[in-house]
């Protein structure tokens, strides 16, 4: 579908739905500028089309009349001009297109708006790899009330061990080894740590490791935020039971996340295909420019 936008008596376009939802996000485009796409006929608010979201899921939902001041019947004697440019509105020359011309008055806008290509680009293995390794860090920064107090030969023991009793039996001592307040205190970090891993995520797609590296988790075919199921239940804690499965099953699923995230053309690892989910590079918000 080929998207057209209009604003000040000026045309942008053509635009995907994915390059819209990235306007719209990056605020290049409001809700009170024009839309149009072919078999309509006539220019309509945005906020007419997209319900009033920031988010268009590709229903058009132009059935009420035309908002005030942004008349549709604005419409549309010539066939008007084609700026495929990210920052829509700008004052370039147009070109002839499709779509049909508005001509409503409306108040002139700021023009120098810059932003990076829509297309969002696939954030590198090595960026998702630290983000994972910061993550970790930050979890075995929570264990540091234990270590003063653990018996490491009872660890390394217990590490060591293949035999199921023993190792049950080694693992009492050591816990026991460890006086309750600490086993508290770290246990207190713990959920901490995964209440707010969980609230970043489900609000923007990033761990704390993702956000500072500048990576994101987004559906596989849009740039919407995935919903619980997909991140904590797919993505989060299924990929952590099956880490856990003693060797070599945990470290073969590991390997095989790691190989098929470095060598598919989509970055997509093993849990992004289970959840349908993709990692970018977290878009950067426009700035207006002097």
């Amino acid at each position: 579908m080929q998207i057209y936008l209009g604003r000040g008596g000026k045309q942008a376009g053509p635009y995907t739905q994915d390059e819209l939802n990235q306007m719209l996000r990056d605020e290049q485009v409001e809700l009170t500028d024009l839309f149009w796409s072919q078999g309509m006929p006539e220019w309509r608010p945005l906020s007419e089309v997209t319900g009033g979201s920031h988010y268009w899921d590709g229903i058009n939902r132009t059935l009420a009349p035309a908002m005030s001041g942004q008349s549709s019947g604005a419409l549309l004697e010539d066939r008007p001009v084609e700026v495929k440019d990210l920052s829509p509105f700008d004052n370039s020359e147009p070109a002839k297109t499709d779509a049909p011309a508005h001509t409503a008055t409306e108040p002139k806008v700021s023009s120098g708006l810059k932003t990076e290509s829509t297309e969002p680009k696939l954030a590198a293995p090595i960026k998702r790899i630290l983000a994972y390794l910061i993550n970790q860090i930050l979890l075995l920064l929570c264990l540091l009330p234990l270590v003063p107090f653990a018996d490491m030969e009872k660890l390394e023991a217990l590490t060591n061990n293949t035999d199921m009793t023993q190792a049950m039996q080694l693992s009492e001592q050591f816990v026991q080894s460890i006086p309750p307040w600490a086993a508290g205190l770290s246990l207190l970090l713990i959920a901490s740590l995964v209440v707010i891993q969980t609230v970043l995520l489900l609000r923007t797609g990033q761990s704390v490791g993702k956000k500072l590296v500048g990576v994101q988790i987004v559906e596989a075919d849009s740039l919407k935020v995935p919903g619980f199921g997909k991140l904590i239940g797919l993505r989060s804690v299924l990929t952590m039971i099956v880490y856990s499965i003693p060797a070599p099953i945990g470290l073969t699923a590991a390997f095989v996340d790691a190989t098929l995230m470095v060598f598919r053309a989509d970055r997509k690892s093993g849990h992004d295909l289970v959840a349908g989910t993709r990692v970018i590079d977290k878009p950067k918000k426009a700035t207006e420019t002097v």
